[in-house]
């Protein structure tokens, strides 16, 4: 029965993992489309709490949701320093991500192995 708890809260551990990275990606999107319109970064929580302080940020904030979608290679190819060091981040991000959803399947494999009768 504590096996099954321990599965249970690894599990819940891990999709909530992935998504708090993902919505700490959506802020770095963010951020990289208010550098890219040469505007400064902000913060994160700028994303989260929807302080917007130009007319414009509402427009990124939508355009943010699906700009480095989660399976594309990101290139490191523009010209300013500050956008390549936001789209670095990015990848890590993305890295994360998969790391996690990897542990979250291995959770699930090994569940599925260990209890075929199920958790529940």
């Amino acid at each position: 029965m504590v096996a099954k708890i321990i599965v249970i809260f690894l599990f819940i551990i891990s999709l909530s993992a992935i998504f708090i990275l993902y919505a700490f990606k959506l802020a770095m999107h963010f951020m990289y489309l208010r550098v890219k319109d040469k505007k400064k970064a902000g913060s994160t929580s700028d994303f989260f709490y929807r302080d917007f302080k130009d007319k414009k940020d509402a427009a990124r904030w939508k355009d943010a949701w699906m700009l480095f979608p989660l399976l594309f290679p990101i290139a490191l190819d523009d010209e300013k320093e500050e956008l390549n060091a936001i789209k670095s981040r990015i990848k890590r991000m993305n890295i994360a991500i998969y790391s996690v959803l990897m542990l979250a399947l291995v959770v699930v494999f090994y569940a599925a192995q260990f209890f075929p009768e199920g958790i529940l």
